[in-house]
C-alpha cells in the first residue's frame, strides 16, 4: 500500500537565513535584524523551557521521552499515552501543550496561547494570518488545505464550511463512534490512532478520492481507504471517507466513522477480517441507528427480497459497482443486512449468535485473536437464515 501524508496539525517550517554576502547592503540588514530577532527569540524560548522544567520538577513530575509526565502515568507514557486535563493524547500533543500552545476552542487544533483572544472570532489561514470565518472557509475550501476539527473522539478532515462541520457533521461521527463502543467492550483507540474521518464535499470530488484510495468500496457513499495516511504528528492510519449529501450525508458519515474506527482498532488485522463484519458495523450505524430507521430500511429490504441464501451471500460479499443496481443483491440491500447480523447477534435472543459476539467483544477487550472471533461469528450467523428472517418480520413490524 502506498504512504500518503496529509497535514493533519500545523507543520513547522524550518527557514535558512541567506548569506549577508550574497545579498545587497539593505537586504543584508534586513538579515540581520532577522537574525538578531530570532536569537533574542532563541533566547526566550530557552528560558521559558529552563522554566517549565523547573515548575514539572517542583510538582515531582519526572520525564519520559522528554515529555514530563506525572510519576502514576509513566506507565503509560511509556506505551505512548499521556495525560492532559482529562484527556489523552500522543506525543506530538502533549509536545505542543507543554510548549505552552493551546487548542483553538471551534476546531481544536494547536494556536500559541497568545493568539486565544483573537480566535474567539477568527482563524489562522495562510503564511501565520488570520482571517474571519468567511475568509477561512474560503481558504480551506481547497482539497490540499482542508479544515481539520477534532471531536471528542476523531478527527475530521473537510472542505465543507465550518458551520456544517460543526453543528452537522460531527455530532454524527460522536454518535456513531458511541452507539459501536458496547461492540468493541469499551475499547478506545490509542491517542496514536485517532481514528480520522475525510468528509468530501461533492460527488465528483468523492469519486475521484475513492478512484484513488477506494478500489470498489467507494462505489457506495462511505468506505475505508485501502491506502495508509502519514499524519504530521507521526501517527499511521486508513482513514473513513464519507461524501456530503444533503439527505445521505449523515448515514454516510456514519458509516465512514465505523469503518474508521474498526480499523484503529484492529491495526493490522484490519485485511484478515471478512469484509461483511467492516460493512456491518458502517451498516448498523448507517441503517439501524434507531428503531425507526431499522424499520423504514428493512421495508424496503423485506420489498427488495428479505433474507435469503444466507451462507452464499456472507461467502460472498461484497461492495462494488458491478452489484445490481436494484434490487436483491444491490450496495443498500448488502449494506443494510450486513446492519442486521450485528442487530440479530445483539437483540435476536438466539443464544449461539449472542455467545459469538460475546466473544467478539472479549477479543476487541483483550486486543487480540479479533479476526478469529468475527470469522466464526460469520461461521454461526450462516447458519441462522430462518431466525434471521424471523427477526427481519419483528423489525418491519
Amino acid at each position: 500500500m502506498r504512504l500518503r501524508h496529509i497535514p493533519l496539525c500545523s507543520v513547522l517550517m524550518l527557514v535558512c537565513p541567506s548569506l549577508a554576502g550574497q545579498v545587497g547592503e539593505s537586504e543584508a540588514k534586513q538579515e540581520e535584524g532577522k537574525a538578531a530577532e530570532q536569537d533574542k527569540s532563541s533566547q526566550d524560548t530557552s528560558k521559558a523551557s529552563k522554566a517549565r522544567d523547573a515548575r514539572f520538577k517542583a510538582k515531582g513530575w519526572v520525564k519520559v521521552e522528554d515529555v514530563w509526565v506525572a510519576k502514576e502515568h509513566v506507565k503509560d507514557a511509556k506505551k505512548g499515552i499521556f495525560h492532559h486535563d482529562g484527556d489523552v493524547l500522543n506525543k506530538y500533543e502533549i509536545g505542543k501543550f507543554q510548549s505552552g500552545m493551546v487548542r483553538h476552542p471551534l476546531t481544536g487544533q494547536f494556536i500559541a496561547a497568545a493568539d486565544i483572544g483573537k480566535a474567539k472570532t477568527q482563524f489562522p489561514v495562510a503564511d501565520g494570518e488570520w482571517g474571519s470565518k468567511e475568509e477561512a472557509n474560503k481558504y480551506h475550501s481547497n482539497q490540499k488545505r482542508p479544515w481539520i476539527v477534532r471531536t471528542t473522539n476523531c478527527n475530521i478532515a473537510s472542505t465543507l464550511p465550518l458551520d456544517t462541520i460543526l453543528y452537522k457533521v460531527a455530532g454524527q461521527v460522536d454518535s456513531a463512534y458511541n452507539k459501536l463502543m458496547p461492540i468493541f467492550g469499551g475499547v478506545k483507540p490509542p491517542p496514536n490512532r485517532r481514528p480520522t474521518i475525510i468528509v468530501l464535499a461533492t460527488q465528483d470530488s468523492y469519486a475521484a478520492f475513492g478512484a484513488d484510495n477506494g478500489s470498489g468500496g467507494s462505489a457506495h457513499g462511505a468506505f475505508l481507504t485501502d491506502q495508509f495516511t502519514l499524519f504530521v504528528d507521526g501517527s499511521r492510519l486508513r482513514v473513513g471517507a464519507a461524501v456530503w449529501d444533503k439527505n445521505w450525508g449523515p448515514y454516510y458519515v456514519r458509516h465512514a466513522t465505523a469503518v474508521a474506527l474498526n480499523h484503529a482498532l484492529l491495526g493490522d488485522e484490519t485485511d484478515d477480517v471478512p469484509e461483511w463484519f467492516h460493512r456491518a458495523l458502517g451498516g448498523y450505524v448507517e441503517r439501524h441507528f434507531s428503531k425507526d430507521l431499522a424499520r423504514y430500511f428493512g421495508a424496503q429490504h423485506v420489498k427488495k427480497g428479505g433474507v435469503e441464501g444466507l451462507k452464499k451471500w456472507l461467502s460472498g460479499f461484497r461492495i462494488s459497482p458491478d452489484l445490481p443496481q436494484r434490487g436483491k443483491g444491490d450496495i443498500g440491500y448488502n449494506v443494510y443486512q450486513a446492519g442486521l447480523l450485528l442487530s440479530f447477534s445483539m437483540r435476536g435472543g438466539n443464544k449461539k449468535t449472542t455467545t459469538a459476539l460475546k466473544k467478539v467483544t472479549a477479543a476487541f477487550t483483550k486486543g487480540k485473536k479479533r479476526a478469529a472471533a468475527i470469522k466464526t461469528l460469520g461461521k454461526v450467523l450462516s447458519k441462522q437464515e430462518a431466525e434471521l428472517k424471523a427477526f427481519l418480520e419483528k423489525t418491519v413490524k
